[in-house]
């Protein structure tokens, strides 16, 4: 990984040449930012906070005020889910990529009573590294589709048996 070969690590730890070297530098840079004897630190933060969220605004084409960060894709995904309509939701069919992030799969499972929607995880394509046999759940509880063995329980995606994407993927389904 070190010849720059492999841009993206698992989701997006992006990899190219000389990345020591700048985060070496950025991280300098922000050291004496935040370590000066003056109130200027949240100026450059926020400031560079800003930067950041107008470079994906321009990579997405999306407008002004309408991008921001969370701590985690699992957190961003619960904001989006909660903040929904319940006529999203209700009675739909969520279905769920089986090499999403697992706390995303956890969280689902959770809200899926709470807000009413069935739960089925899509298995990846035979041939794809790290494939497992199908998952679902209904409303919280899961159920396999096609379990291991006779009388196994299902296989639960988990850090362990599903590698990191480097997306998750979720769609509504009628």
């Amino acid at each position: 990984m070190t010849d720059g070969s492999a841009y993206f690590l698992y989701h997006s730890i992006g990899q190219y040449p000389a990345k020591a070297q700048d985060l070496a530098a950025a991280m300098a840079e922000f050291a004496n930012v935040w370590g000066a004897p003056n109130d200027a630190q949240w100026g450059y933060a926020l400031g560079q906070r800003a930067a950041f969220l107008d470079r994906w605004r321009a990579i997405l084409n999306a407008s002004e005020g309408s991008v921001t960060t969370c701590e985690s894709v699992t957190q961003g995904f619960h904001a989006l889910l909660t903040a929904l309509p319940d006529k999203y939701l209700k009675g739909k069919r969520l279905l769920v990529a089986a090499d999403a992030f697992p706390s995303n799969h956890f969280l689902l499972q959770g809200l899926s009573d709470r807000l009413g929607f069935t739960l089925d995880t899509v298995p990846l394509r035979q041939g794809t590294p790290g494939s497992s046999p199908r998952i679902s759940s209904t409303a919280g509880r899961p159920r396999s589709a096609s379990p291991s063995s006779p009388g196994s329980p299902p296989r639960v995606p988990t850090a362990s048996t599903s590698p990191p994407s480097s997306h998750t993927a979720a769609r509504w389904a009628p």
